[in-house]
């Protein structure tokens, strides 16, 4: 049989281990360093922190803390000519026939990996355009937040930008992005040094902010808009920036449904221009819920025709009958009658009105026929169109 002399097995190990792009040392079996790979060297050059002492002290104190002799792995950074690196070690004890030899130390770096564990994480819970925290991480957090203090006393503001796609289409997405990345810095700027705050981007061009009651400032929140406004001002445009404000109550809240409740605040505002703000109530989700009601029901009411005309004569100052102004209301099926103060506005503000409309000038029409066909053609009915 062949026998490799020693020399040329050592030779060959000492070959492998300084060309291998991890850290390699080895110790003897009085614990001494006796060898280490370039990686070592040129990783550690002209740092007397990480000697072959070093490392031997290392190792000692980590076997100190975990109690196990044979097999050691940890992790730690460094900071190697003014930079924070991170290293994982692994140390092992080598037996030849159980025999101890010596061991070894192996050195690795995730410096990189780190990073890119870090940037996607960051990918995962911000907002790419704002660099503030995306929709699932704030609610995240807030719920956190009520779940460890749920006797806080909290608001969650949302806001959101009227008519925002004209801004788009009108100035462009540059002006539309930077108006968005502004807006993000203000709120950015009204947390600043708190860390009671919370606040992201939810979709587009609505925010949302998680913040103790005390804080929120209206007056802050004008000037914060007065900013922005100054963007897009022109003689045809203003920015609009309205805010939905909804009150956290105890431990049972849920951020989300906070957050749904606050923008149904801001719904309030849509056709009322004296104010860019509003509070949510448990009678506002009242109004919302026969709002509903009245969208969901309306397809039949017309196919059905629930609705009913009613005309309400009119008089010239001779008291003799001219014509009359067409009324309509709804007979439902389960509410009864409704007057048009309990559906006009809300088919109004779902753009369903013109549909109503249609409907009434159908059945007028049908009505001046019959008159015209009687021989009452110089009667008129007037019609009540939305604009």
């Amino acid at each position: 049989a062949y026998k490799v002399p020693s020399r040329m097995i050592l030779l060959s190990l000492e070959r492998v281990n300084s060309v291998i792009t991890d850290g390699i040392l080895y110790f003897n079996v009085n614990d001494e360093c006796i060898y280490v790979n370039s990686y070592v060297v040129k990783t550690f050059s002209g740092d007397e922190r990480f000697s072959k002492k070093y490392a031997t002290e290392k190792i000692r104190q980590h076997m100190e803390q975990g109690g196990n002799t044979e097999h050691l792995f940890w992790q730690e950074k460094e900071v190697i000519n003014g930079e924070t690196r991170t290293f994982v070690f692994e140390y092992e004890k080598l037996y030849h026939s159980k025999v101890p030899i010596g061991s070894f130390l192996k050195v690795i770096e995730t410096t990189e990996r780190e990073k890119l564990v870090d940037k996607q994480r960051y990918i995962s819970t911000h907002d790419s355009l704002t660099g503030i925290y995306n929709r699932n991480r704030f609610f995240e957090i807030c719920n956190q937040m009520i779940k460890d203090s749920p006797e806080e006393e909290r608001y969650m503001l949302a806001s959101n930008i009227q008519n925002f796609k004209i801004v788009n289409e009108v100035f462009g997405r540059k002006v539309g992005d930077t108006i968005l990345k502004m807006e993000a810095e203000e709120i950015k700027k009204a947390c600043l040094g708190r860390n009671d705050c919370v606040y992201g981007r939810i979709s587009e061009d609505k925010f949302a902010m998680f913040v103790p009651k005390s804080f929120f400032n209206p007056i802050f929140f004008e000037h914060s808009v007065i900013s922005l406004k100054k963007l897009v001002k022109t003689s045809n445009f203003s920015l609009r920036i309205i805010l939905g404000i909804s009150e956290q109550h105890g431990f049972f809240e849920n951020a989300q449904i906070l957050y749904d409740e606050a923008l149904l605040a801001i719904k309030t505002l849509s056709n009322d221009f004296s104010k860019n703000y509003a509070y949510y109530s448990s009678e506002l989700m009242e109004k919302m819920l026969v709002e509903k009601n009245i969208v969901s029901d309306f397809p039949d009411a017309i196919r059905n025709e629930q609705f009913k005309i009613q005309l309400q004569p009119i008089f010239d100052n001779k008291d003799i009958c001219v014509g009359a102004e067409a009324l309509v209301y709804w007979n439902h099926p389960e509410y009864g009658e409704e007057l048009p103060k309990d559906f006009l506005s809300v088919l109004e503000n779902y753009s369903l009105i013109h549909v109503l409309d249609t409907y009434v000038l159908e059945r007028v029409i049908q009505i001046l026929k019959v008159w015209k066909e009687n021989g009452q053609d110089d009667k008129v009915i007037s019609v009540n169109i939305s604009t």
